[in-house]
């Protein structure tokens, strides 16, 4: 034999070696994803069970809906504190702070009649809200100018405020 002609068997067995490997590398990928489908698809239906969603006691006393009223409260409290951010701002947001004050004090006046548990709806309601809203006062009351006008309805919310989380 010639050394060209074992060179060209030498280079068809490289070559025929190759394309098998090639075909290799497309086989095990694809023996793979059969494998995860047969898992997949193969698998028995798992039963999902839904946790049951705890009733929550209506909070209406009196035909008032002491949840939706607090949180509403609270909402354009917040909104008129971020509002203020100087004196004459805080003049002109004091009567939505009173506005808010009475609301709350109307809630004040219905908790005799709640049940221990939609007392515990709203404490639960009000409790995790009170660390921002407490920054919040504090916050506005450190503007120049602002505690002198404010402090008297910002202590009077808090002690009403208190009163729903406890």
């Amino acid at each position: 034999m010639t050394t060209s002609a074992a060179r060209a068997i030498g280079d068809t067995g490289q070559r025929a070696a190759a394309v098998s490997l090639n075909w290799l590398y497309w086989l095990i990928p694809l023996l793979a994803i059969v494998a995860l489908l047969i898992y997949f698809f193969a698998k028995p239906a798992e039963q999902v069970v839904q946790p049951s969603i705890p009733t929550i006691p209506s909070l209406t006393v009196g035909g008032l809906d002491i949840g939706k009223q607090v949180t509403d409260s609270i909402t354009n409290l917040r909104t008129a504190l971020g509002g203020i951010t100087d004196a004459a701002s805080a003049r002109a947001a004091l009567p939505k702070l009173q506005e808010v004050t009475a609301q709350i004090d109307k809630v004040d006046g219905l908790l005799a009649q709640l049940s221990p548990e939609q007392r515990e709806v709203l404490v639960g309601m009000v409790n995790p809200l009170m660390p921002s809203l407490n920054q919040l006062f504090d916050k506005v009351l450190a503007i120049p100018g602002v505690a002198e006008l404010l402090k008297p309805t910002i202590d009077a919310l808090r002690a009403k405020l208190a009163v729903l989380t406890g």
